[in-house]
């Protein structure tokens, strides 16, 4: 990012680059870049700024997703500006180009991303300029933009079309929470008639589950098909969300919706050797009538605690429907491995998303089931999941009542007690993900 935001700024005299990241903790400093601001601040020209955004509470994370340029054109999606995130929709196992800053190479990963322009872009614009005068107090003045920089080659699958921004902010002093992430999902579920297709990093909330077993006692014909990663990336978060997602599909197989929904995971052949496709997207399609992509996860940090930045499009005519049912055919024929016109006449003959995943496949692509509840339903597991997935920021006074089981204490024994815990909790979360695969 760094020589290419020079080159950018030496040709544009007037270009001005704003970057927020997030000032992780150092849980995650093993899995990170570590000093961002020395390599991309001081190594860069005075017009390349970098914020790094600390405005949350105790165990949130800044996981918006969001380019904006020039107030005219913006991206919103799941896919991060860092290494170990670029492939095609091909996901060919042995692809030369996809390697990570080191030259290794890494499996086949799968994201979505929108690209928009008009008036969304420019409301995008004033999104980040708020959340970056928050963070550096510095106010940056909107723009007239001067012209569209679309790029030409890119033909649009929307032309005219409102789009709905759902945020997830956690309350944070002066500010209020904003949980507009969580109210599209459940509305959305709660409007479906015959299907929902989901792509997505975790599968973890209780609420979402919640209202998926209610939609579906509500609506007998009602199908979901949920693609997924077959294994978290890492073994902390492997064991945490492994957890949530074992309960999570618990709770559907309790209340006797199995056969209705298929949790899957893609695979790519080659050579009999079956690799599966790391999947980060984060993509939701109600019917034909609801395309939403965005950078929230069906995790309960996604609900409440976590900056997320979702966009929707809802069908208004029959040319929209259209659009968002060949949005949704083209990434099941993606993972599938077909062309897209097999699934179309599939879903026209069968009527049933069901039957066009069980039944399609190809020489070198399919979607496999995911059954792994049994590998993390263990204390640890849970132990771990209620720690890394709250909807609410952690307190320290129910930290320590929760480890400890502790009583109210004078207050310097109270930050004795913190420290200490924090500690212990880091020196067995790091020893855990260093040493235990």
């Amino acid at each position: 990012m760094g020589p290419l935001l020079t080159r950018a700024v030496s040709r544009q005299r007037d270009l001005r680059v704003h970057l927020l990241l997030w000032d992780y903790t150092v849980l995650y400093a093993l899995d990170r870049e570590p000093l961002p601001r020395v390599k991309l601040d001081w190594a860069t020209p005075d017009r390349i700024q970098v914020g790094l955004d600390d405005c949350l509470p105790l165990g949130a994370s800044h996981h918006q997703k969001i380019v904006v340029i020039d107030d005219a054109l913006a991206f919103v999606g799941g896919i991060d500006l860092t290494g170990k995130r670029w492939d095609t929709p091909a996901h060919r196992p042995d692809d030369p180009d996809r390697l990570d800053p080191a030259g290794e190479a890494f499996p086949p990963v799968h994201d979505v991303q929108m690209m928009l322009d008009g008036e969304a872009a420019a409301a995008l614009g004033a999104l980040v300029r708020e959340r970056w005068h928050r963070v550096a107090g510095k106010k940056v003045p909107p723009l007239e933009a001067a012209g569209d920089p679309w790029p030409e080659e890119v033909t649009p699958d929307f032309e005219a079309v409102f789009l709905g921004i759902a945020r997830t902010l956690p309350e944070w002093k002066d500010r209020s929470g904003v949980r507009e992430v969580e109210a599209l999902f459940l509305k959305a579920i709660g409007l479906a008639e015959r299907s929902i297709y989901i792509e997505n990093q975790y599968l973890t909330s209780e609420t979402v589950a919640r209202a998926l077993c209610e939609r579906l006692s509500a609506v007998p014909e009602l199908e979901v098909v949920i693609v997924g990663p077959r294994r978290s990336a890492g073994w902390l978060e492997a064991k945490s969300m492994g957890a949530g997602r074992a309960a999570f599909l618990k709770t559907l197989e309790a209340e006797g919706f199995g056969e209705r929904v298929r949790v899957l995971f893609p695979v790519v052949k080659d050579k009999g050797r079956e690799t599966p496709v790391y999947v980060h997207a984060k993509v939701m399609v109600v019917d034909d009538r609801l395309l939403r992509i965005g950078s929230a996860n069906l995790n309960n940090r996604s609900m409440g605690l976590d900056s997320e930045c979702d966009l929707a499009i809802e069908a208004k005519d029959e040319e929209q429907r259209k659009a968002i049912a060949a949005i949704r055919d083209g990434l099941m024929a993606e993972h599938l491995g077909v062309d897209v016109r097999k699934v179309e006449a599939e879903l026209a003959e069968q009527g049933s998303l069901l039957r066009v995943v069980d039944g399609l496949t190809s020489e070198d692509r399919r979607l496999r089931p995911i059954r792994d509840e049994a590998d993390f339903d263990d204390n640890f597991s849970h132990a771990l999941r209620e720690i890394a997935d709250r909807e609410r920021p952690v307190r320290p006074e129910d930290f320590i009542g929760d480890m400890f089981g502790g009583r109210r204490r004078p207050r310097w024994r109270g930050y004795a007690a913190l420290v200490i815990g924090l500690a212990m909790l880091l020196i067995l979360v790091v020893s855990a993900w260093l040493f235990g695969g």
